[in-house]
């Protein structure tokens, strides 16, 4: 498992990875990286970036924090934007380095959270609708999917997600 030491938590926007890779990252006591985060540090608001440079910069701006991150001589566990895993560089990166846990969350609750966030989603405009929401998610899935562990969020409390993950990634091998 040398070469893919790090955890990966991909999904769609709001639903959860950074919350629970902070946690996760507690649990199996390792750094914790955000590329949303990294890419606001380094390049300014994600909004501004879309607006200005465009996704396909934004995109090689999470790109490139996420190869910071695998860069790590620690094992680490890594938060991704919602969009990651469809630029094919980043997919890359994530087939070679690192674990892939899907947390698969449901339209329905997604809104709920974009809705009361008061972060602009570029991708779901200053509008979000339930629609445009299922879509997104419909046009992403397959590429989610592609993760070695998909957990279905619907009716697990955070510790419970915990839980799985943990026990998941012991049980292949993943962590110690």
């Amino acid at each position: 498992m040398e070469s893919r030491r790090h955890v990966a938590l991909i999904g769609f926007m709001g639903s959860g990875k950074s919350t629970i890779g902070k946690r996760l990252a507690q649990r199996l006591r390792q750094p914790f990286w955000d590329t949303d985060a990294e890419v606001v540090r380094l390049h300014g608001p994600i909004a501004r970036i879309f607006e200005i440079e465009g996704e396909a910069a934004f995109r090689a701006y999470e790109r490139d924090a996420l190869e910071r991150a695998l860069r790590s001589s620690a094992s680490s566990v890594v938060a991704l934007g919602g969009g990651a895993p469809t630029f094919a560089p980043t997919r890359r990166l994530l087939e070679c380095h690192a674990y892939r846990v899907f947390l698969d969350v449901e339209p329905e609750r997604i809104y709920e959270r974009v809705r009361r966030s008061k972060t602009l989603r570029p991708m779901l405009g200053p509008a979000p609708t339930r629609e445009k929401i299922a879509a997104l998610l419909r046009e992403r899935a397959p590429l989610y999917r592609e993760a070695e562990l998909a957990i279905s969020c619907a009716g697990l409390t955070r510790a419970e997600i915990l839980d799985a993950i943990c026990e998941h990634l012991r049980a292949v091998g993943a962590t110690s």
